[in-house]
C-alpha cells in the first residue's frame, strides 16, 4: 500500500481503533457486572480499586504506564509511549460504562452466566475491529512483545506469561 493511500485511510483507521477500544471497554464492564468473572489484569485492577480506591480505569491507567516503562526496559529502548492512548480511551470507557451499569446487579447464576458469555462475544468482536486499524497495541501486549523479544520466547509463551502474571496479581489483590 502507498504511504498516500494509508493517509487518505488514516481517518477510516482511526473510526475503527475508537470503535474497537469502546467495544472492548463495554465487554469488561459487561463482565464486571455479570459477577461471573472476568480476566487475570481486570481482576488485579478491580482488586486495586476495592483496597486503594479510584476507579478500575485509573488503575488500568496507572498498571498500563507500568507496562510500557517495564516494556522499555526490557527492549533497552525509549519506551513506547503511544501505547498508552489505547489504555486512556479503555479507561475512559470502562468508568463511564461502569457508571451507567451501576444499578445492575445480576443474581442468578444463568444470567450471570450469560452476560459473562456475552461479554466474551463484545470483547473479541471489539478487538477485531480494533487491530484492523493497525494502531498502536495496548500496554499489555507491548509488554508481552517485549518479553517475547528480550527473553526470545514464543509469542504463545509471552502471552501465557504475562497473562498468568495478572492472574497471580488478581489472586493476590
Amino acid at each position: 500500500m502507498d504511504v498516500n493511500h494509508r493517509a487518505d485511510m488514516m481517518p477510516i483507521r482511526i473510526a475503527f481503533f475508537l470503535i474497537g477500544l469502546i467495544l472492548i471497554s463495554f465487554g469488561i464492564s459487561v463482565s464486571i457486572v455479570s459477577n461471573f468473572g472476568v480476566g487475570g489484569w481486570d481482576a488485579f485492577n478491580i482488586g486495586l480499586k476495592n483496597h486503594f480506591g479510584f476507579t478500575i480505569g485509573t488503575w488500568m491507567n496507572v498498571c498500563a504506564a507500568c507496562f510500557i516503562l517495564l516494556g522499555g526496559l526490557l527492549r533497552k529502548e525509549r519506551p513506547r509511549f503511544e501505547t498508552f492512548i489505547t489504555s486512556i480511551v479503555i479507561g475512559i470507557s470502562v468508568d463511564l460504562w461502569m457508571l451507567v451499569f451501576k444499578p445492575l446487579q445480576i443474581q442468578d447464576i444463568t444470567y450471570q452466566f450469560l452476560v459473562f458469555m456475552s461479554a466474551i462475544v463484545i470483547i473479541s468482536i471489539g478487538a477485531g475491529i480494533y487491530l484492523v486499524s493497525e494502531l498502536p497495541p495496548n500496554p499489555i501486549d507491548y509488554f508481552m512483545l517485549s518479553l517475547r523479544q528480550r527473553f526470545h520466547i514464543s509469542i504463545t509463551k509471552a502471552k501465557i506469561g504475562s497473562e498468568s502474571l495478572g492472574l497471580v496479581l488478581g489472586f493476590l489483590s
